[in-house]
């Protein structure tokens, strides 16, 4: 029993936990930038001062999943790092 329980230190585990955050954290952004959408098209915000914030943030729920995806990726996120700093290179020189 004790052998076959699932330990914080189980890779398989791990993998799965890594697996589930990544689609949790793309399935609730999709779903209000969803929900967004369907209120956008019902006509509510077309005439109001929320017009603008409301378009910011549907375009904002669907672009916050990539940046759960490179932190939760240790290659990903070196990857970004690299590409950060070659930036700020060009930003520098």
């Amino acid at each position: 029993m004790r052998l076959s329980a699932h330990r914080p230190q189980d890779p398989g585990a791990q993998a799965h936990t890594r697996a589930l955050k990544s689609l949790v954290s793309f399935l609730i952004p999709d779903a209000l930038s969803l929900a967004s959408l369907v209120i956008d098209a019902a006509g509510f915000f077309s005439e109001s001062d929320w017009y603008w914030p409301w378009q910011i943030l549907i375009y904002l729920c669907m672009s916050v999943h990539p940046f759960f995806l490179i932190s939760s990726n240790l290659r990903l996120r070196g990857v970004c790092r690299q590409l950060l700093l070659l930036a700020r290179g060009f930003w520098v020189a």
